[in-house]
C-alpha cells in the first residue's frame, strides 16, 4: 500500500502535478505452478474521465520517477518514524494513514529493483 501511494505522489513531484490527478493500487497474484513465487503489481491511473496521460508519462519516464519515489521514503523532512504529511500523508489517503510506513516501502523498492533477498526491519509499534 505504501509504496503504491509512494509512487503515485513521486510520479506527481516528478511531473509537476497535481498528487489528485494520478493514483496508484496494487494486487497480488497467486501462481499457478506450485513453489513458483507469488508477485505483486503495482499500476499507475489518471483521476481524469478519460485520462490525461500522467500514467503514460510517468512509464516513459520510470527510472527517474523511481528515483524520486526512492527520494521521498528514505528522506523525510521531518524524519519521522513511518508516515507524516510532510512525506507521505495527504487528504485523499487518510483511511490509510495508520498504514503507511516509508521505511517498509524502501525495503520493497530496493529488493525489486536490486533482486537481494531484504533483511527485514523491526516494525515500529503501531
Amino acid at each position: 500500500t505504501t509504496l503504491a501511494e509512494a509512487i503515485a505522489l513521486g510520479a506527481s513531484i516528478h511531473l509537476d502535478i497535481d498528487h489528485n490527478e494520478i493514483s496508484a493500487g496494487y494486487r497480488l497474484t497467486t501462481p499457478d505452478t506450485p513453489g513458483a513465487a507469488a508477485t505483486v503489481e503495482i499500476f499507475l491511473y489518471d483521476t481524469a474521465s478519460g485520462g490525461a496521460g500522467f500514467s503514460a508519462d510517468t512509464g516513459r519516464d520510470l527510472c527517474a520517477v523511481l528515483q524520486r519515489v526512492r527520494d521521498l521514503l528514505a528522506h523525510c523532512p521531518s524524519d519521522c518514524s513511518r508516515s507524516c504529511t510532510r512525506c507521505l500523508r495527504h487528504y485523499r489517503n487518510r483511511f490509510l494513514h495508520t498504514l503507511l510506513d516509508r521505511h517498509l516501502a524502501l525495503v520493497l523498492l530496493d529488493h525489486a529493483l536490486e533482486g537481494a533477498v531484504p533483511d527485514m526491519p523491526e516494525q515500529a509499534p503501531l
